[in-house]
């Protein structure tokens, strides 16, 4: 089984920077979600995923600029139960 490597932070933190630079380094694999989050968003809004549904219409700004009390809720459903 191959590793699986994730890198996470802030908007704007340099990690497609990092991921890149690895990426040539060590040969690995780039799977940069920004590429499929759109079509993944609206495939999970059509199966009416609360938090899919949450997404649509919505830029990159409107969600992650607000404050991070806004950003960490989310509402119980049959999705997360």
């Amino acid at each position: 089984m191959n590793n699986i490597y994730i890198i996470g932070g802030s908007p704007c933190s340099g990690k497609s920077t990092i991921a890149n630079i690895l990426k040539e380094k060590y040969k690995l694999f780039y799977y940069k979600v920004d590429d499929y989050l759109e079509e993944y968003t609206t495939r999970g809004a059509v199966k009416g995923f609360f938090v899919c549904k949450q997404r649509i219409g919505r830029t990159s700004e409107d969600i992650w600029m607000r404050e991070p009390k806004i950003q960490c809720y989310y509402r119980r459903s049959s999705f997360f139960a």
